[in-house]
């Protein structure tokens, strides 16, 4: 195609894309570690949540762009596909521990594996009082899940916003961008308003209004810097300049990575705004295809296998840390330890992706079904098949009923005040 040829609206598969997810998801797990050069490392879901809005954002722009809608239908079904299986596995393997493993501390998780299984763990642990900074004892092993209810709530409402702004502007998108702005401000400005510095800040830490900034950020991203709108032929600067602002997006993340605790004012007054500048900046570098050495860097190999797992990885690294609490569940401490948990996380991912995730995804159960209703070979494999998703699910049912409750014990508001002060 020749360079001033106008492409067809598509967005292709961005490796770089993968190796920033590595980098976040690489941050929240030494964090969650207890690392204290990475105090900052939370901050990786807030550049997850701006990759999130980006993709999810150009997709459907280039979708309308091609077509002149948005199937909606298509959308909600290759989401579901992309996180049901996986966290489905989980949950069924969470439960499943908690009522029969070797823990004397079963923590009652019904309410929050109904929770998670409805995408409103952000907002059952916020009615709950749950703090996400100060629990004693066990935490629960799903309290991790409420970014990806967050998430899943802006996968459900985003794209009818989108569509009906859409309709609603004829297709302009000048006025959509603008309204993506607003959002960003108004979310910001909640945060700073509702957060107090007395106060456990969990409330404005896990609100879908007040985290919506950075999945609105990047879907403004999106519309204003498309993927197949780029040149490669803009000048022998431009090159150099991605490549700089790649490496300040970096820089600045790392360093936010590095010093910026979870109870710092300064976050909740526009620390996480920085953050999805930054994560925008970095975007916006290397999906360009102009863009050189940072590219590369981020497509490296290690990176990119990281990346595509990041989502199991997010899944299961938190629960193996509850579990293999030093002085409690295992005599093992430091790296030792650490080093033992990042090879379990990586184990599980890689298990979950290879034979759950990817499968799925391109349609497994569709074809295993197609096939065992003309063979009667693959009916009897179908068989197998409802077996082996049936009886999970009965295990999940009767875990639920003989898992026992257990205190979790909270910081009081002025133990949170103190660490605050």
């Amino acid at each position: 195609m020749a360079d001033n040829e106008r492409p067809e609206p598509r967005l292709n598969y961005q490796p770089a894309v993968d190796g920033l997810r590595a980098i976040a998801v690489t941050a929240v797990v030494l964090y969650h570690l207890g690392l204290d050069w990475v105090v900052g490392g939370y901050l990786g879901v807030e550049v997850f949540f701006v990759i999130s809005g980006f993709l999810i954002t150009a997709l459907m722009l280039a979708e309308f762009l091609r077509t002149g809608t948005v199937d909606l239908r298509n959308f909600w079904i290759r989401r579901a596909r992309r996180l049901l299986p996986a966290l489905y596995l989980f949950l069924v393997g969470i439960v499943a521990f908690v009522a029969l493993g070797p823990t004397d501390e079963l923590v009652d998780i019904r309410g929050e594996v109904l929770a998670a299984l409805t995408y409103i763990t952000n907002w059952f642990l916020v009615l709950g009082d749950v703090s996400y900074f100060d629990a004693l004892g066990r935490p629960s092993p799903l309290q991790h899940l409420w970014s990806l209810a967050l998430e899943e709530q802006f996968y459900l409402l985003w794209p009818i916003l989108f569509s009906l702004g859409l309709w609603a502007t004829r297709g302009r998108q000048r006025p959509l961008v603008a309204a993506m702005v607003v959002g960003v401000v108004v979310s910001t400005a909640l945060m700073i308003i509702m957060y107090d510095p007395g106060v456990d800040p969990s409330r404005v830490y896990y609100g879908t209004d007040t985290r919506a900034a950075g999945l609105l950020i990047g879907s403004a991203l999106a519309m204003v810097w498309s993927p197949w709108r780029l040149r490669r032929s803009v000048g022998d600067a431009a090159p150099v300049l991605l490549d700089a602002a790649a490496f300040v997006g970096v820089g600045g993340l790392l360093l936010l990575f590095w010093q910026l605790d979870e109870l710092s004012p300064r976050l909740y007054r526009g620390g996480f705004l920085l953050t999805g500048v930054l994560t925008c900046l970095v975007l916006a570098a290397v999906v360009h295809p102009a863009a050189r050495f940072s590219a590369r860097l981020l497509s490296a190999r290690p990176l990119v296998w990281i990346g595509l797992r990041s989502y199991s990885i997010y899944l299961w690294h938190w629960p193996v840390i509850v579990f293999t609490r030093p002085q409690f569940d295992t005599t093992l401490d430091g790296w030792t330890l650490h080093s033992l948990r990042l090879l379990l996380t990586l184990v599980l991912a890689e298990l979950s992706y290879t034979y759950v995730e990817t499968p799925l995804r391109k349609g497994a159960l569709g074809r295993w079904w197609t096939t065992a209703r003309t063979d009667e070979l693959t009916r009897r494999r179908g068989v197998v098949i409802a077996t082996a998703v049936l009886l999970p699910t009965l295990l999940l049912g009767i875990a639920l009923v003989r898992a026992q409750p257990a205190e979790l014990e909270v910081a009081s508001t002025s133990d949170v005040a103190d660490l605050i002060a």
